[in-house]
């Protein structure tokens, strides 16, 4: 069984329901609910920085109720976890990738994870991450 690492489009996408990829993001939470999901600390800051500016444009509208995702496990972006992206040559690896994208290519090296994502950028990367992408 593949353990997913889980990009913030995907959280973002589930969390908002105006988002063009809610049902799809939906969708993929329903169906691996009781497995362990995967996220990089860092995910919950971009979750929170997406929707304060949708927030203020208007463009996020959240779950109704409460909703919580279960069996979470959380990945530290630390200094070890830096210099075993050092050792591996990642930042070389991935040079492509800008910004956050970087540190869940780095992860999902490292982990061994399927990343699952709405994004088309890890693309290129496929043959060196498994990458699951929700969109076309």
């Amino acid at each position: 069984m593949p353990k997913y690492l889980i990009d913030a489009s995907v959280l973002h996408g589930w969390a908002n329901t105006r988002d063009t990829h809610h049902d799809i993001c939906k969708n993929f939470f329903i169906e691996h609910e009781g497995e362990h999901l995967y996220f990089s600390i860092h995910s919950l800051f971009e979750v929170h920085a997406a929707r304060s500016c949708r927030t203020r444009g208007r463009s996020f509208t959240a779950l109704p109720g409460k909703h919580k995702l279960r069996d979470q496990i959380f990945i530290d972006i630390d200094r070890k976890f830096y210099d075993e992206c050092q050792r591996f040559k990642l930042f070389d690896e991935f040079a492509g990738l800008r910004g956050m994208d970087l540190i869940y290519a780095c992860c999902a090296k490292i982990g061994r994870f399927t990343l699952v994502t709405c994004d088309q950028d890890f693309d290129q990367y496929a043959d060196k991450i498994s990458v699951l992408r929700l969109t076309d």
